[in-house]
Formats: C-alpha cells, structure tokens, sequence
C-alpha cells in the first residue's frame, strides 16, 4: 500500500491477506492438475500486468509459490494474491539483494538486471512446481548451452505448454 520513511527506519505498509500460500497448499493436498494451476497463473497475470504498466515498471523479482496467497472470495470464487513486496522495498532503499538459485529466477536477474521478462520466467517454474509438487531445480537441464529450465522435462505439460513454457523461461529475455 505504500513505502514509507520514520526516522530513518523504512516501513512498507501492507494489507493483511489471510491465505494458505500455494506452497503451504501444494504440501497439504499434493499437486494440482494442469488446468487448475493455468487457473491460478492466469489470476496472477493481471496483478502482474498491472505493475509492470508504470514507468519504470515495477519487477517484483519474487514469484515464487511462497509469495502467492489462496484466497477464497465471498462467492467461493478463488483468488491469487501477490505479496513478498520486500525486494522492491530493498531496491528502493538501495540495499544490496542476493538472488538465491530456487530454480524461479531468470538468468537476467542473477546478473542484476531484473525486466518484466524476470517476472514472467518465474511463471514456468512456478508451473512447473504446482503440477508435480517437486522444486523447480528438478527440471533444469544442461541442452547444450548451459543449465536452463526444461519443461518437456515435466510430464503433466501438454505440447502446447511445453512450448509456452519454453518461450517464457529462455535465456534470452527478448
């Protein structure tokens, strides 16, 4: 909600999103199958949409399954939320971030020059993690121009997904 500072203390303001993360959900039930998973991304998208549409946009640099909460709606509808904000409270302070390899971050962001693209890379693991329950470093395979994230790798992934994810998760941001 906002970024704030109080003598000399940064505060970041939140709203409080009572929710089983996904990765709290995935280990109580087990994975989830493809449709419901692409149900889940595809409710994240707009959120993302939405940020990355300012000037500079803004990268969240955090997808993951521990920072997306389940919510169930007054119609029984579910909902995605995004938190774990913190990375950009770090940028905008200037303090140092240290990608760590969870199998979620783009290339680019290693060399600290997270785009949009790191946002969207982060979709195929995180894909990746909901249908079979297993980290996404369990799918990462040398093809002849380093370590990268190989969706035929996953099994529950149609065809078409598997090239979907291939595109989001390239090398290449562009």
């Amino acid at each position: 909600i906002d970024l704030f500072m109080l003598e000399h203390q940064a505060g970041l303001v939140m709203s409080l999103m009572p929710g089983p993360t996904l990765t709290q959900t995935i280990l109580a039930t087990g994975p989830v199958s493809l449709q419901r998973a692409i149900d889940w991304i595809l409710n994240l998208c707009p959120v993302l949409e939405y940020l990355h549409q300012f000037t500079p946009p803004i990268v969240h640099r955090g997808i993951h399954p521990q920072n997306l909460l389940r919510l169930t709606r007054p119609d029984d509808s579910e909902a995605i939320a995004l938190v774990g904000f913190g990375a950009i409270k770090a940028l905008v302070l200037g303090q140092s971030l240290s990608p760590h390899l969870n199998g979620y971050v783009a290339p680019e962001q290693m060399d600290w020059q997270a785009t949009v693209a790191t946002d969207l890379f982060a979709l195929g693991p995180l894909l990746a993690y909901l249908v079979t329950g297993q980290p996404p470093v369990s799918f990462y395979a040398d093809q002849g121009d380093g370590m990268r994230f190989c969706a035929a790798m996953v099994s529950a992934f149609s065809p078409d997904v598997v090239e979907i994810v291939q595109r989001l998760t390239d090398p290449i941001p562009e």
